[in-house]
C-alpha cells in the first residue's frame, strides 16, 4: 500500500488483458500490461493487482501466447507486452503475483490467514487476562465463605460480557461486566432459592434506598451482596468520571437497579403465594429481572458514549429495542429451563403461564412462545433501523448482541448457563486453545 501511495504520477498503467502464468511450483493470475497511456493532465498512480483463480475468466480470454510455461520448477516470469505509440509515453511495469492457495473450493491468501491466526491468539491472551481479573476479584472478596451457595463460574459468565462486544477497545466494559455478572448470580440465587420472603423484602428496600441499615440483622451473605452492589456502582462512576456525566450515570444506574430488584421481589412473592400470573404479566416482569437496561447504561458509561441525550434515552422509559431484547432473553431462558426449575419450588415460567391462560398443551405453548420471540426480533430490527441515525451503533449492537447470546445459550431447549458441561467446548475454543499457526 505504501508503494502505491508513494508512486509518482508518471507511473500510471492501464491494464487491458488478464492472463494466467503457470509453472509446476506456482499457479496464480497475473496482469499483462499493454498499450498503457499516460496523460500529463490526468495522471493516475501505479496499481498492483493480483486476481484469484476464476475472477478473470469473464474479463478477457487468454491465448496461448499470453501463457508462459516453465517446466524447470522455477516460478514463471511474466514479461509485459509493450507497444510504442507515437507521441505517447509508455512505461512498463511488473505485477507480482500473490501466493494464493486453494482450500475446500475457495481461495485465501496464506499470509493474511497467518496474520489472522496470530491476531486471534493475541486477543485470546488479552481475554484470558480479563477472565483472570474477574477470578482474582471474586477470590479477594471471599464470596465462597461469605455466600455459601455462591456459584463460581467466572469463565462461563465472562462469555456474556464477551458476546456483548468483543472489540479490544471495550476492555474496561468487559472487565467490569464480568464482575457484575458474578454479582448477578448471587442476587438471582438469593431471590430464587435461598432467601426467605421477609429477608428478601429487607434486601430489596436496602438496595432501593441505598441503605445497609435495613439488613443489619440479616445473615452475612445479604450484607456481602449489598456491599458488592455499592462497590460496583462506585467503580462504574469513577471510571466514567471523565465523561462529565457521572452524576447522571449514577442516577440512571440506581433507577435501573431499583426496577431490577423489584422485578425479583414480585417473582418471589408470586412463588411464595403460589400465584400463576398471566402470560403477559410473566413476560413483562420477566423482562424486568433481565437487567439489560442496567447493562446498556454500563456500556454507555464505560464505552465513552455518556451524553445527556443517550442517557435520557435509555433511562426515561425503557426503549422498545431494550424491551424486545429482554423479552427474547426471558422467553428463551424459560423454554430451556422450565422443566428443571419445576423440580423444586420455583415461580411459574412463561410456559406454565401460557398453558394456563390459553389452555394450551406444552407443545402448543412452545410454538406460541417461539412465534412471540420471532415477533420480538422483528421489533428489535425495526427499532435498530430507526435509532441508528442518532444512537451510536456500538450501543445498539450491544443491545442486539444480548439477545443473540441468549439464542445461543438456550438453543435446543438446553440451558448452557446452568449446565456448564455443555458450555465447556465453546469456552475452551474461545479462551484457552490457541489456533495453530
Amino acid at each position: 500500500m505504501e508503494e502505491m501511495q508513494n508512486s509518482s504520477a508518471d507511473e500510471g498503467i492501464l491494464f487491458s488483458k488478464i492472463g494466467r502464468a503457470r509453472s509446476p511450483s506456482f499457479n496464480a493470475f497475473v496482469a499483462l500490461v499493454q498499450n498503457a497511456e499516460i496523460s500529463d493532465r490526468c495522471p493516475s498512480p501505479t496499481v498492483h493487482v493480483a486476481y484469484p483463480e476464476g475472477m478473470a475468466d469473464g474479463l478477457a480470454d487468454s491465448s496461448e501466447e499470453d501463457e508462459i510455461e516453465d517446466d524447470s520448477g522455477e516460478e514463471a516470469e511474466v514479461v509485459p507486452k509493450i507497444q510504442s505509440l507515437k507521441g505517447k509515453r509508455v512505461i512498463p511495469t511488473r505485477v507480482e503475483p500473490i501466493n494464493v492457495a486453494r482450500v475446500g473450493g475457495s481461495t485465501h491468501d496464506e499470509v493474511l490467514l497467518k496474520f489472522a491466526k496470530l491476531d486471534f491468539n493475541m486477543l485470546q491472551k488479552w481475554y484470558q487476562k480479563e477472565v483472570g481479573s474477574a477470578i482474582k476479584w471474586w477470590e479477594k472478596l471471599e464470596f465462597s465463605k461469605k455466600v455459601p451457595y455462591a456459584r463460581e463460574r467466572a469463565a462461563e459468565l465472562y462469555f456474556w460480557a464477551f458476546a456483548m462486544n468483543s472489540e479490544p477497545k471495550y476492555t474496561t466494559f468487559r472487565a467490569v461486566m464480568a464482575k457484575v455478572l458474578l454479582w448477578i448470580t448471587l442476587l438471582d440465587d438469593t431471590y430464587d432459592v435461598y432467601g426467605r420472603i421477609e429477608e428478601l423484602e429487607l434486601l430489596t428496600q436496602a438496595i432501593q434506598r441505598w441503605d445497609i441499615s435495613y439488613i443489619a440483622s440479616l445473615p452475612e451473605c445479604f450484607k456481602a451482596i449489598f456491599n458488592t452492589t455499592v462497590e460496583l456502582v462506585d467503580e462504574i462512576i469513577e471510571l466514567s468520571a471523565r465523561s462529565g456525566e457521572s452524576d447522571l450515570v449514577l442516577q440512571c444506574l440506581k433507577q435501573a437497579l431499583c426496577h431490577y430488584v423489584q422485578g425479583y421481589m414480585d417473582e418471589a412473592r408470586w412463588c411464595h403465594e403460589g400465584y400463576i400470573p398471566t402470560y403477559d404479566e410473566r413476560k413483562v416482569n420477566g423482562a424486568a429481572t433481565t437487567p439489560y437496561q442496567a447493562f446498556t447504561i454500563m456500556f454507555i458509561a464505560l464505552g465513552e458514549f455518556a451524553t445527556k441525550e443517550t442517557l435520557h434515552w435509555i433511562s426515561n422509559n425503557i426503549p422498545l429495542i431494550v424491551q424486545a431484547s429482554s423479552f427474547i432473553s426471558r422467553l428463551t431462558n424459560d423454554l430451556a429451563s422450565h422443566k428443571f426449575e419445576q423440580q423444586r419450588e420455583h415461580g411459574a415460567s412463561a410456559v406454565e403461564c401460557c398453558m394456563k391462560q390459553y389452555g394450551f398443551s406444552q407443545e402448543e405453548a412452545y410454538e406460541f412462545i417461539k412465534k412471540d420471540i420471532n415477533n420480538c426480533w422483528k421489533d428489535m430490527n425495526e427499532e435498530y433501523l430507526k435509532l441508528i441515525e442518532y444512537i451510536p451503533r456500538p450501543v445498539l449492537d450491544c443491545i442486539v448482541n444480548k439477545a443473540r447470546v441468549c439464542e445461543f445459550l438456550y438453543a435446543n431447549f438446553e440451558d448452557k448457563v446452568t449446565n456448564c458441561a455443555i458450555m465447556k467446548d465453546h469456552i475452551v475454543a474461545l479462551f484457552l486453545d490457541p489456533v495453530v499457526v
